[in-house]
């Protein structure tokens, strides 16, 4: 299945930075998914991004998972 594959950080911080909420849903899903993740290249997390940018819903969404 897709949950034995690798999680594609780069979709998800973009994803994030997009403000697409179904695609982070998709990605949380992933069972090693690490959602503090902080690429090497720029050093924010997805909720930095989808807070700088704006996107309240992914902000919230990013929240609850990680409580």
């Amino acid at each position: 299945g897709e949950s034995s594959a690798t999680v594609n950080y780069d979709e998800f911080l973009k994803a994030a930075e997009l403000g697409s909420l179904q695609q982070i849903n998709k990605i949380l899903f992933h069972p090693d998914l690490n959602v503090n993740y902080v690429s090497d290249k720029y050093g924010k997390t997805a909720l930095f991004r989808a807070c700088y940018k704006g996107h309240l819903n992914v902000v919230e969404r990013l929240l609850r998972h990680t409580v």
